[in-house]
This record gives structure tokens, sequence and C-alpha cells, in this order.
């Protein structure tokens, strides 16, 4: 059985409190029993704990390559920050996973292509 991250924030800010590991054999814990083994979520009030379950290697990249993350508290998406090595002092500016944004440029792309070929094949029309 393959379980996945789990991400639990705090519900007011999206800030992570803890992210469990993802593991390809065991098996799935619960709340209570995450809330009990954890530290830092037995330091937060239970109602202000939030929880996002991910599927087993899903935004393993991102995790890889952020610098920080969130959850979105209206969307309950994840929003990562990314490193810039020539501003290493700024702030972090939290976003969609780059291969989500990667997919919505192809999508794009593909479109205006598209249009492009068409105008092309009818003369400019």
């Amino acid at each position: 059985m393959q379980i996945g991250k789990r991400v639990y924030f705090d519900n007011r800010t999206g800030n992570a409190i803890t992210v469990t590991g993802e593991t390809s054999f065991g098996f799935e814990t619960s709340f209570e029993q995450d809330y009990e083994f954890y530290p830092s979520l037995k330091a937060v009030d239970k109602q202000f704990i939030g929880c996002k379950q991910l599927q087993y290697g899903e935004n393993c990249q991102e995790f890889a390559e952020c610098d920080g993350f969130r959850v979105n508290v209206e969307t309950k998406e994840l929003e990562f920050s990314y490193p810039d090595p020539s501003k290493p002092d700024a702030p972090q500016v939290f976003q969609k996973p780059l291969t989500e944004q990667i997919k919505e440029l192809q999508t794009q792309l593909k479109i205006a292509q598209d249009a492009i070929d068409f105008l092309v094949m009818n003369g400019g029309m």
C-alpha cells in the first residue's frame, strides 16, 4: 500500500505544522493517532489544524526544490516558494507548484500555436 504525505497546517494562516512522511509499506494512520504521535500537533488546539492528504509521490519535485510551502486557506491547495540564487535575501513568494504552472503554459502555448496556424492557413483572415 502506497501512502502519500499528509500536510497538517494551521487553518488560520496556512503555515505547515508538520508533514508526515510517505511510505510504500505500512498502514495509514488516523488524525487522532498522528495527533498523539507528533509533538508539534499536540502543541496546537485541534480546532485550528487542517489536513491536506497527498497522493504517493505528489509534489515530490516541488518539496525537493522549494525553500518553503504553505496551504492556501481559501483553496486548500499547496503553494511553494522557490529560492532565487540572484536574490538570496528576497522575501518568499508563494505560488502554484512549478509543474502545474508548466502544464498551464503548455496549454496556452498550444492554443496560441493553433490560432497562428489557423491564421496562416487562411491568409491572415
